[in-house]
C-alpha cells in the first residue's frame, strides 16, 4: 500500500483498485485526462462532496477508503449527462453503481446513510416487483428511516394529483427476473471470495 502525502494528512492509496473499480463496472477508468466534461454537465456538483471528473480521479489514484466513504457516489443520479459529455467514452453512471456495490459489500460507512438506505429499498422492491413501486418505496423509506412526516405535504399533493398509483403494476415474468437477481448474487459472492 503507497500512502500519497497531503496537506494535513497522508492517505493510504491501492494501485489495484482503479482495475477491480474497472472490472466491477466494465468501464475504462485509466482512459480519462481530467478534461471536467463529466463535472460541467453535471445538475448536482454542487451538493457534492467531489465532483465527478475528481472523483474519477481519485479512483484512479487508488484512494479507496476516500471513494468508498464519499457522498458523491450517492448522490448521482445516474442523469448520464456525464457520460454523454466524456469523450472517452466512460459510463460514469455506471462507475458509480459499482463504487455503490462496492461501499455495500464492504460494509464501509457510507457519505449519506439515508441515501444508500434509499439505494438499497430501490433495489429491492425492484427485485420483487419486477419494476418501481414509488409509493411503496416511499413507505418503505420513511419506516426505515424513521422519518414519517418530513415530506407529508408534497406527498399528498402527489398522490391526491395521481402521481403515485396506490398499488404496484406487475411485470410478467417476475419468476425469471428473480432468477437473474439470484445469478447476480452468486457471482458476486464468487468474486468476493477471490
Amino acid at each position: 500500500m503507497i500512502r500519497a502525502r497531503a496537506a494535513t494528512r497522508s492517505i493510504p492509496l491501492d494501485p489495484g483498485f482503479p482495475w477491480e473499480v474497472g472490472r466491477a463496472s466494465g468501464q475504462p477508468v485509466m482512459r480519462c485526462f481530467q478534461c471536467g466534461r463529466c463535472t460541467n454537465g453535471c445538475p448536482l456538483t454542487w451538493a457534492m462532496d467531489h465532483p465527478p471528473h475528481r472523483l474519477l480521479r481519485m479512483v484512479q489514484l487508488g484512494a479507496e477508503g476516500e471513494v468508498l466513504v464519499s457522498r458523491t457516489i450517492w448522490l448521482c443520479s445516474a442523469c448520464h449527462g456525464c457520460a454523454t459529455r466524456c469523450p472517452n467514452d466512460i459510463h460514469l453512471p455506471a462507475v458509480m453503481d459499482a463504487l455503490k456495490q462496492m461501499a455495500l459489500a464492504r460494509r464501509v460507512r457510507v457519505g449519506d446513510r439515508q441515501v444508500a438506505l434509499f439505494h438499497r429499498l430501490f433495489l429491492a422492491t425492484v427485485a420483487r416487483l419486477g419494476r418501481m413501486y414509488e409509493l411503496g418505496l416511499i413507505g418503505l423509506h420513511k419506516l426505515a428511516s424513521g422519518n414519517l412526516f418530513g415530506d407529508l405535504k408534497v406527498g399528498l399533493l402527489m398522490f391526491t394529483r395521481g402521481k403515485l398509483s396506490p398499488l404496484p403494476q406487475l411485470i410478467k415474468g417476475r419468476g425469471d427476473l428473480r432468477a437473474v437477481w439470484r445469478r447476480a448474487a452468486a457471482l458476486r459472492r464468487e468474486g468476493g471470495r477471490q
